[in-house]
């Protein structure tokens, strides 16, 4: 039986729009993608490369944000 990853590229792609930016959850994000990249398929790659830019685009502006109230 093959193995599964832990979450779709679909969720992944959810949680990087929906949780809150920190170092962390960006951590664990990309330790888990790294893990388990060769268990997507070409179609997965694709969205789990767009929920990447959404993710670094809303912590470049979370970062740009904390930099003007500054």
């Amino acid at each position: 039986m093959p193995r599964l990853p832990t979450y779709t590229a679909k969720q992944i792609k959810e949680m990087c729009q929906s949780l809150e930016i920190s170092t962390e959850t960006l951590n664990i994000l990309v330790d888990l993608i790294e893990e388990e990249i060769d268990l997507y398929d070409d179609e997965d790659l694709i969205i789990i490369t767009q929920a990447s830019m959404i993710l670094f685009n809303r912590a470049l502006l979370n970062g740009a944000l904390k930099f003007i109230k500054k």
